[in-house]
Formats: C-alpha cells, sequence, structure tokens
C-alpha cells in the first residue's frame, strides 16, 4: 500500500507543476506567448515527453545499473527545458524546476552542488529575456529553486518508501541471523565447552572402571556435578530465551537521524514559498514597508507551525494542539487581508496543507478545497483583485499546498515504514528467540537429563558392579555427543525426530531407572512435523516423569484414531509436578496448536496422563521454525 500510495503522491505533485507550467498557454500574460492551435499542441507532446521522462528518473534512483541511462535522459530533458525556451517565451520559464529536480536526484558528489547555480543562472538568464524586471526575475529564481527542490523530495522520499517497503523481510531475515549467531555464542559458551569436556572426562573414566574404583568414583562425582549443572545452565538459558525476547538491533534515534535530511528539505521548502511570496508582493507598486513587515511576521508564525502539524499527525494525543495550531495559523493567514485588503502577504498554500494534517479524515480535503477557494472568492470581490492575478493566487495555493502536503506526507510514510520495519524486525528476532528457547528445552534438556540420569546410575554402580557402570556411562556418553549435535541443530531450526529411534531411547532410559515400560505403537507412517511433534511429547514426558514422579511403572501409546493420531504417556507415580515442566508442556501445547492439534493432561485412578491428538490432514506450519 504505501509504494502505490507514494507513486501516487509523486504522479500527482509533478502533474500540478506541468499544469503550472501550461497555464500561460490559455491566459493572457505580460508577455507574448503563443496561443494557437499547433503551438499548443507542441507544448502539450513536449510537456509530456519532460513529465514522462521525470517519473522514469524516479523509477531509477539508487539503481547504479541504470546510472548511464539516467544521465542521458538528464540530458534530454534539458533539451527539452532549453530549446524550446525561444519558442514559448514565458510559458517555458517554470520548466526549469523539472531540470533541477533531476540533476539533483541523478548526480553525484561535486556535480550535483555545480549543476544548481548552472540550472539557476540558466534560469536567470531566460527570465531576464522575458521578464526584464529584476524583481520577477529574482521571484522566478526563488521559485525554481523551491519547485525544484520538491520535485526532487518527492521523487527521492517515493523512491526511499519503496526500497523501505521491498527491503523489510530482507531486515527480518537479518534479525533472524543475528538473533541465531547470539544464540551460538551463547550456547557454546554455556554448554558447548561443558559438553566436550565431560565428554573427555567420561572416556578418561571408561578405562579407570577396572583396577582404579577409587579414581574413578571421584571422575564420575565431578561428572554427575558438571552434567546436573550442564542441565540447569540449559533450563537458564531456554527460559531467558523463552520470557524475555529482546528487542531488534535497531533504534528508534538511528531512525530519526535518517529523516533530519528529510526535515531539513521541508523546512528548506516552507522558506522558499516565503521568500517567494515577499518577491511577489515587492512586484506591486503600491505595496508599503508596514504590509511587508507585518505579512513577514505572519507568515513566519504559518510556516513555522507547520512541522509542528506534520509531527503531530501521527500523535493522537496531540489532536487537540494541532487543531489550536490550525486555528493560529488561520488567523495568522487573515490577519495580512483584513488589515491591508490585499493578498499579497498571503501563504493559503501553507494553511491548505497544514489542514490536510490537523483534521479528521473525513473533512479535511473539504477543508483544503475551501481554503484554495477563499483564496480566489478573497481576490475577486473582497480586495478587488484583477481576475488574472486571483487566478495566479488559486494556483499557488493549490499547487503549492500540494506539493508542501506531498512532500509532509512522503518524510510520514518514509518514518511509518522505517517503524514497521523495526516493529517486523523485533517480531521475527522475538518469534526466533521462543524458537530457540523451545528447541533448546525439548532437545538438549531432554539429552541432559539423560546424561544426568546415566551418570547418576553409573555412579552408583561403579563399586558393585563395574559391568552396568560401564554400560551406563556408556549411554551417557552417547547422550552428551547427541547433544553436542543438537547444538547445531537447534539454531539452524533443523530438528526433524525419528519416533522409532526415540522408542528406543525413551524405553531404554526409563528401564534404566528402573521403571516397568510398556510401548505400544499402532500408526502408518506420518510426516515429518507430525513425527518430530510426537518425538518430543515422548521426550517431554520422560524428562517430567524423571524429575517430578516417583512412578514405577509407565504406559506409552501411538496410536491412529478417527482422522488423527495420539500419543499417550501414562505414569503411575505423583506427575505433573509444579514449576520448570510447566515451560515443557507450555512448549508442547504450542507444538501442537501449529499442527491444529491439543494437549491434554489428567489424574485418573492413581496415574497421571498426558496426551497430544494432532489431526493427520492439515497442511504443514509455516514460517521460521520450519
Amino acid at each position: 500500500m504505501a509504494p502505490r500510495l507514494a507513486s501516487a503522491i509523486t504522479v500527482a505533485v509533478f502533474l500540478l507543476h506541468a499544469t503550472a507550467a501550461l497555464q500561460t498557454l490559455f491566459v493572457n500574460t505580460r508577455t507574448p506567448v503563443p496561443h494557437d492551435p499547433a503551438s499548443v499542441a507542441v507544448a502539450v507532446v513536449l510537456l509530456g515527453t519532460l513529465f514522462a521522462l521525470q517519473l522514469q528518473q524516479t523509477r531509477w534512483v539508487d539503481r547504479p545499473e541504470r546510472r548511464t541511462a539516467a544521465l542521458l535522459v538528464l540530458a534530454v530533458q534539458a533539451g527539452l527545458v532549453y530549446l524550446p525556451a525561444w519558442h514559448f517565451a514565458q510559458a517555458w520559464v517554470g520548466l526549469h524546476s523539472f531540470l533541477l529536480g533531476t540533476a539533483l536526484l541523478v548526480l553525484r558528489g561535486p556535480l550535483r552542488w555545480l549543476a544548481v547555480p548552472a540550472v539557476l543562472a540558466g534560469d536567470a538568464l531566460h527570465q531576464a529575456l522575458v521578464y526584464y524586471s529584476p524583481q520577477d526575475v529574482g521571484y522566478g529564481i526563488v521559485y525554481t529553486l523551491t519547485s525544484g527542490l520538491v520535485i526532487f523530495g518527492v521523487s527521492r522520499l517515493g523512491a526511499q518508501v519503496a526500497e523501505l517497503s521491498a527491503t523489510r523481510d530482507e531486515l527480518a531475515r537479518s534479525e533472524v541471523a543475528l538473533q541465531r549467531a547470539e544464540f551460538v555464542r551463547d550456547i557454546h559458551a554455556t554448554l558447548g565447552d561443558a559438553l566436550t569436556s565431560l565428554v573427555m572426562r567420561g572416556e578418561l573414566a571408561r578405562r579407570l572402571l577396572v583396577g582404579h574404583p577409587q579414581q574413578v568414583q571421584r571422575e564420575l562425582a565431578a561428572m554427575r556435578t558438571a552434567g546436573r549443572r550442564g542441565l540447569a545452565e540449559a533450563r537458564k538459558l531456554a527460559r531467558g530465551y523463552r520470557d524475555a525476547p529482546q528487542g531488534a538491533s535497531g533504534d528508534a534515534p538511528t531512525s530519526r537521524r535518517a529523516l533530519r535530511p528529510a526535515w531539513a528539505l521541508l523546512v528548506a521548502v516552507l522558506v522558499g514559498f516565503l521568500v517567494s511570496r515577499q518577491l511577489s508582493a515587492l512586484q506591486f507598486p503600491n505595496f508599503h514597508v508596514t504590509e511587508l513587515v507585518v505579512g513577514t511576521a505572519c507568515m513566519v508564525g504559518l510556516v513555522a507551525l507547520h512541522p509542528l502539524q506534520v509531527s503531530w499527525a501521527c500523535r493522537p494525543s496531540r489532536q487537540g494542539a494541532a487543531r489550536l495550531a490550525l486555528a493560529a495559523q488561520a488567523a495568522l493567514a487573515a490577519l495580512p487581508v483584513l488589515v491591508f485588503h490585499s493578498l499579497h502577504m498571503v501563504l493559503a498554500n501553507v494553511l491548505a496543507a497544514s489542514a490536510l494534517f490537523a483534521l479528521p479524515h473525513r473533512i479535511r480535503w473539504s477543508a483544503f478545497a475551501a481554503v484554495v477557494a477563499c483564496v480566489a472568492l478573497l481576490g475577486l470581490f473582497a480586495v478587488e483583485t484583477a481576475p488574472l492575478t486571483a487566478v495566479n493566487y488559486v494556483i499557488i495555493a493549490l499547487n503549492g499546498g500540494l506539493s508542501i502536503y506531498g512532500i509532509s506526507r512522503l518524510l510520514l510514510m518514509v518514518s511509518e515504514v522505517q517503524e514497521l520495519r523495526r516493529e517486523l524486525a523485533e517480531t521475527a528476532r522475538a518469534a526466533e528467540r521462543l524458537r530457540l528457547g523451545r528447541d533448546l528445552h525439548d532437545l538438549l534438556g531432554h539429552s541432559l537429563s539423560t546424561v544426568a540420569l546415566k551418570l547418576d546410575l553409573a555412579h552408583r554402580l561403579a563399586a558393585t558392579r563395574s559391568d552396568r557402570a560401564q554400560g551406563e556411562l556408556d549411554q551417557a556418553l552417547s547422550a552428551a555427543r547427541a547433544a553436542l549435535g543438537e547444538l547445531g541443530t537447534v539454531a539452524e531450526g533443523h530438528r526433524g525426530l525419528s519416533l522409532r529411534r526415540e522408542y528406543a531411547t525413551v524405553r531404554d532410559t526409563l528401564r534404566s531407572a528402573g521403571i516397568d515400560v510398556r510401548l505400544r505403537t499402532e500408526h502408518e507412517p506420518l510426516s515429518t512435523p507430525v513425527e518430530t511433534a510426537l518425538a518430543f511429547v515422548l521426550r517431554e514426558a520422560t524428562t517430567n516423569l524423571l524429575r517430578h514422579s516417583t512412578a514405577r511403572r509407565a504406559r506409552l501409546t501411538v496410536r491412529h484414531d478417527d482422522g488423527g493420531v495420539t500419543a499417550e504417556v501414562a505414569n503411575d507415580g505423583v506427575g505433573g509436578g509444579p514449576g520448570e515442566p510447566a515451560g515443557g508442556l507450555a512448549n508442547l501445547t504450542h507444538r501442537a496448536t501449529e499442527l491444529g492439534g491439543t494437549l491434554r493432561t489428567q489424574h485418573t485412578g492413581g496415574w497421571f496422563r498426558l496426551s497430544v491428538r494432532i489431526p493427520l490432514a492439515v497442511a504443514e506450519p509455516s514460517g521460521p521454525d520450519h
């Protein structure tokens, strides 16, 4: 939506400037202008070509591969501005603004700033040949500079809106990548080195099992402590990622600094309109110094309030202040008319533009039209201005008002798109943190629980049954190596799990803990997302059973039912303990919900049951998790 609206604003401003240039072909002017149909037709064709080339230039902003083409088009535009000037005289004066705006847009480095005085010098020469009056030439130069800044501003800001909108997904992906890199640093610093050390000490303990009972007891005790510490650190890290999502790396002050050139451009345009209004007023023979002083003071106040109107437009809490400021602007615009009975020092364009920001949507364009209509009515009836002068005031109010609105609106759009990009990046980063926290808990939490359990058993058995202790130690080392491999799996998000492998792991783990296990599976081959979700159910249920239950018996069932598959884990202990399992069950609920499923827990007949049902006729979830 934003790029289309930005393009519409750009086209509207260009069209208004082209129309203002053409007006002299249809009204009487102080200098001879060809009014015959052939001249008008040629002028329309040339102006249409200039207009089309200007639109094309806006599409090539910040595209290095189109730079040569943009420079060639700039040369063509210069020809369209200067060559017809000898024939169309005054009608072609206003077109230097298109050339100036394009030069600022296309040229780089010193050439850009050399082009500004060069274009203004050409404009001054053209106007000197047409007008002769120094006041007219001065007014024309300021008008060209101001209009050129408007054309440059709407082109540049419109292109910036499009660019920011197009790259918002790229920014979100970048934030996800940064979050993953931060996670990898955290997890390797917290767990990677500890697991590697644990595996090395485990290999040493295996060699010491036969013939060195005291030394192996010390090693196994140290390994058991390290394993429990690693499990606690993993849970703490997972909690931190799940419960305290951090914002994106970008910050609001950076966005505000990036908008400073746009605000400076808006102020320059407003000052340009103010100065051009002063120079225009000096052309009238009955103009007095008192009117100049009072009118300038009123215009300065009117102009100074407009940036405030723009900054308040997106702040509902400032609506009352914005409307009071608009009333003050209306009073400042009306004062010169009431006191001096003239429109010489009235900046109706600024008032009209401010109305588009201060008033509610339903009436703002009506208010804009009312301001322009008031200029026409006051010019014709209240101050008895000549019809041609009244028409000129209306064109200035309409063209200037929409130009100021265009730059102001595009400035806000750039700010809004930047804010949207920042919010999307924060959302993507927070979602990735939640995913990393869930996966860390579900993957590594289970592996590290297995390591801790096996080391506990190995430590207890080492003194009396070294053969059994070696088996438990081997399983602990295997689980530790699996945990090391899962570090990268968590960070990259590749976490497809095998149910068949999980069945064997869960059965062996529970039997090692002295729990009688019965496993029943009655299902067809499942898709990877469903199989992974059910594997996580078995992992989490097993981990909770070992930590929070005094169970002696466990029953694991995975079966097809009507249109879905259900996994159930039941045990005859207390189960469902407080504290950490809540995080795990929340993770399982999230995974089941992603696939359209549900999770239930219940206590019946002295047994605790956890079941997850997932419908099979669902699409695989999308997003960064998959």
